[in-house]
């Protein structure tokens, strides 16, 4: 039997911070060592997730009351810490559904346009994979994991797991934006993976992800 878990809305994600400096004495050398070790786990972890959205939309499922389920059988899938990651992002999808701003409807995410909105004092501040703008937040993907999610796009029945990956990978998400994500997927998975493609010329690709409820997808220089 599966087991699932109903996901707080108040799990967070954590950033990596690297510092730089001229001049370090080994045991600072050592900390910053370890700070760019993390950051390779960072970035490693970002394309697991983006390659493992397909694998995920059968993991995650609607409950009796309206909110989302996440199997935990999916972590001996996908691995803990990938895992993890859509924990926090259906934990945001949750949050923003208990305060209607999304909706189910016949096993897919709805959201009124006429809701989208600039939330006041819109923060403008770097992440760990983009950065926070008045306008909503830019997700930064390298050429292998633009590619991974414009295939994982394609695939059926991927728009409530392709959702939480995207919320999971912001840290603390605005539920305005999430509800944006959600209008924005729920609009066409396939075309968001057309856009990713066509701009992805080697370099990767940026989602400016706007909080009135479009990605725009831009190339990366």
């Amino acid at each position: 039997m599966k087991k699932f878990w109903k996901v707080s809305a108040n799990a967070v994600l954590a950033a990596a911070l690297v510092s730089s400096v001229a001049l370090v004495t080994p045991a600072q050398a050592a900390t910053v060592s370890q700070d760019f070790s993390q950051v390779q786990v960072d970035t490693k972890l970002k394309n697991n997730v983006l390659t493992n959205i397909s694998a995920m939309s059968a993991y995650i499922t609607t409950g009796e009351d309206g909110l989302l389920r996440i199997d935990q059988n999916a972590v001996n899938i996908v691995g803990k810490e990938t895992f993890e990651v859509y924990e926090r992002g259906v934990a945001s999808l949750n949050k923003a559904i208990s305060t209607e701003d999304i909706k189910i409807a016949n096993g897919t995410l709805v959201v009124d346009k006429s809701q989208l909105t600039i939330p006041s004092g819109s923060q403008i501040s770097p992440a760990a994979y983009g950065s926070f703008y008045w306008w909503g937040y830019a997700l930064t993907l390298t050429q292998q994991e633009s590619a991974n999610l414009a295939y994982n796009l394609t695939q059926s029945g991927t728009v409530m797991a392709a959702a939480a990956a995207i919320s999971g990978l912001i840290p603390t998400p605005p539920t305005k934006l999430v509800q944006a994500i959600a209008y924005a997927v729920s609009l066409g998975v396939g075309l968001l993976a057309n856009k990713i493609n066509f701009e992805n010329k080697g370099n990767g690709v940026t989602l400016n992800i706007h909080y009135v409820g479009f990605i725009n997808v831009t190339s990366n220089p």
